[in-house]
């Protein structure tokens, strides 16, 4: 069987096909049906293995314990070794990640009652996930037991595939020409905002932006605050803010499915802080959460207003076919009010299936032939060092389609090469801003230098060349999930090695 997956924030939608039609895999626990897997790890203290998605919730509310919510959020700082640690009790992150995607296979194998039968997903990450995030995504989920389809697409990419296929693939085909969706995807953890090339079987990111650590989440602690101030609470136990969390979720999304609420409830007793209710004034809370909402519009303009937009031609909104909400947050009603606001109620649409979009299109693209280029979320450079100065040089500059190769030749300083490779998202006067650290490689440029024994940092003696020393060529390729070769050549003896580099 081949799914779309979005391992989300807060939950985890699976899209599968049903009738040649892609559907909402819909899971049940304990009697209660949903259409999503909450992204929740629950490990009972005394107990050796932990409980995931809906059964999680359900032990949170009767056990001591710890309870795991937004995992997710830890995989943008991700290295290897990185923990998650409350009062006494460690995980590493890469092992909580794999131990709830086991339970998520088994139970969708269950599900389905597939037996032996593979089960191929195809994974999507935010667009502006960083190389760490991608790559220990993928590797979680193969050791986890699922078959990951070699494509990983960008979320906002995959939103754009499934509202193609909700009516406006009808309409390429008459008109004959591209058409331009800018997608608003405003999950649990992450903002993303991508302009897309629409074509039939064919998907192009123009430009793409986005806000490391905002959404749901967020929102959630908004609201979670205003309850604290209310009542004046004070030492909640870990367990204790994370029910209280997970309360003041609930109450949020609850606003979605009311026709201009006035009050939002919080129930105090559920998350085992005291008896009864909190019950705040829903514009308070909207003021409250205003400025996130306005920080993802500057984003939106951003995109919109790209030096890659214009270089596509797009130089007013009236050429945007549709902004596009998708996302459970963005179900939230100041959201679409907010955006329309901006841009106009007929210019912005909100997807039937918010929560679910992302997933439903990397259904279709899993079961399909299509074709899509995306682009670098962030600059992928070197530090060198010239003159005895050292100074960042990008290889792939942020907004590079990929796939995409680059060629250098260089005339080494000394006989052993310190490349120090890292990702940013600017970079400015020979400096890299915000840089995340990517593999660290020793190469000897010493023609005398047998490469069956690879210089390590702690037995090295660097000797500064004359001028004329031997060249090297530099052979860098990323491929369209973002992964990352160089392939390093001495001229002197045409010998070369090639590494695949890695976020450190």
């Amino acid at each position: 069987m081949k799914i779309g997956l979005d391992f989300g924030t807060s939950n985890t939608v699976v899209a599968y096909l049903e009738n040649r039609t892609p559907a909402v895999m819909k899971f049940t626990y304990g009697g209660v049906v949903r259409d999503v897997f909450p992204s929740v790890s629950f490990y009972p203290h005394g107990e050796a293995r932990g409980v995931h998605g809906l059964e999680a919730l359900e032990c949170a509310f009767r056990k001591p314990g710890t309870l795991i919510r937004s995992l997710k959020r830890s995989l943008r700082n991700y290295y290897p070794g990185l923990q998650i640690q409350e009062g006494e009790f460690k995980w590493e992150v890469k092992d909580l990640l794999v131990d709830f995607l086991k339970i998520l296979r088994e139970t969708i194998v269950s599900t389905q009652h597939l037996g032996s039968e593979e089960l191929e997903a195809l994974l999507t990450v935010p667009a502006n996930a960083n190389g760490a995030q991608r790559f220990v995504t993928r590797q979680a989920f193969r050791e986890a037991g699922f078959t990951v389809l070699p494509r990983m697409i960008d979320e906002p990419t995959a939103s754009a595939i499934e509202f193609s296929y909700s009516g406006l693939s009808d309409r390429l085909s008459v008109r004959g020409k591209p058409v331009y969706v800018l997608v608003y995807d405003l999950g649990g953890g992450t903002f993303d905002v991508s302009l897309v090339r629409i074509e039939p079987q064919r998907y192009t990111v123009i430009a793409s932006a986005g806000i490391e650590r905002l959404g749901g989440d967020d929102f959630d602690r908004c609201l979670y605050q205003m309850v604290i101030e209310s009542r004046q609470l004070q030492a909640l136990s870990p367990l204790q803010e994370k029910l209280l969390l997970h309360r003041c979720c609930e109450a949020k999304e609850s606003l979605s499915n009311i026709i201009d609420p006035k009050y939002v409830r919080i129930d105090l007793e559920e998350a085992r802080i005291g008896e009864g209710a909190v019950r705040l004034r829903v514009e308070d809370y909207y003021e409250r959460i205003l400025p996130l909402v306005n920080q993802t519009l500057l984003k939106l303009e951003e995109v919109l207003h790209s030096e890659a937009a214009r270089a596509e031609g797009i130089s007013s909104l009236a050429q945007i076919e549709k902004i596009y909400l998708v996302g459970g947050s963005s179900r939230l009603p100041l959201i679409l009010r907010r955006v329309q606001e901006k841009y106009g109620q007929d210019k912005v649409h909100l997807s039937s299936l918010p929560f679910a979009s992302i997933a439903l299109g990397a259904c279709h693209m899993a079961q399909e032939k299509i074709e899509v280029e995306q682009v670098l979320s962030r600059t992928f450079g070197v530090i060198r060092t010239c003159g005895g100065r050292e100074y960042f040089d990008p290889i792939f500059e942020k907004g590079t389609k990929i796939p995409a190769v680059k060629r250098f030749e260089i005339s080494p300083e000394h006989n052993i090469g310190h490349y120090r490779y890292l990702e940013c998202v600017e970079h400015r006067d020979g400096q890299a801003i915000s840089p995340r650290m990517w593999s660290e490689i020793f190469f000897p440029y010493d023609p005398d230098w047998d490469l069956s024994r690879l210089p390590q940092s702690a037995d090295i003696e660097i000797k500064q060349y004359g001028s004329g020393g031997s060249k090297v060529i530099e052979e860098f390729s990323c491929d369209e999930n973002g992964l990352i070769t160089v392939n390093l050549i001495r001229q002197a003896d045409s010998l070369s090695i090639k590494y695949e580099i890695w976020p450190q």
